[in-house]
């Protein structure tokens, strides 16, 4: 018997320890460049999954418009009359932070879900673990391309006029896709070790 073979029976079991070497980060980091590099099977599967989703559905993915347009228009009218505010600024402010929130949201519960709900896949498949997260993305901004209708089509009808800084929009939304790919990843490992992760 081996030193080292007597050296790894005499420490004890419960005592395991796990320290990323400069390997596991090189493999990460060619995951996620693998992932990227397949753009175009998760832009398929992305928009396959929509036309499936709504297939059949009269308003089709414009259902998404609407679900966005009634909660923002109730909440609107009844906070500025609530609060006195003027409904035109006050909708528009309500229709921005629905469309924000849903936008983050979805991160979060897609995120926990997006290892879980496509296992079946990556077993059958050598496929990067990060085209999901990457797909989840893709998927974001299209929820997300929907349901602006909703706000560009107040701006339409209410004569808003937009301000310089309104162009600061286009940061603070890739800012929040940036930050969701990475959240959609985090979120996934922890809720395939600890299910109930998920569901807090």
């Amino acid at each position: 018997m081996s030193s080292r073979e007597v050296k790894s029976q005499s420490a004890p079991s419960h005592l395991y320890e796990y320290q990323a070497g400069s390997s596991n980060w090189k493999r990460a980091l060619e995951d996620i460049r693998d992932g990227w590099g397949r753009r175009k099977l998760w832009t398929d599967m992305t928009l396959r999954a929509f036309k499936n989703k709504y297939r059949g559905a009269g308003f089709g993915v414009f259902w998404l418009t609407l679900t966005t347009a009634i909660p923002a228009t109730g909440l609107g009218i009844l906070y500025g009359y609530l609060f006195g505010l003027p409904l035109v600024e006050h909708l528009l402010y309500v229709t921005t932070a629905v469309i924000t929130w849903a936008m983050i949201t979805g991160f979060a519960n897609g995120g926990c879900d997006v290892f879980i709900g496509n296992a079946h896949v990556f077993k059958q498949f050598p496929l990067p673990l990060s085209l999901f997260p990457f797909r989840l993305a893709f998927n974001q901004i299209i929820l997300l391309s929907y349901r602006s209708i909703v706000l560009f089509a107040m701006l339409i009808i209410f004569s808003v006029p937009l301000a310089p800084t309104a162009i600061l929009a286009i940061p603070g939304i890739l800012l929040i896709i940036w930050i969701g790919f990475w959240l959609s990843m985090g979120l996934g490992v922890l809720n395939a070790r600890y299910r109930d992760f998920g569901q807090l």
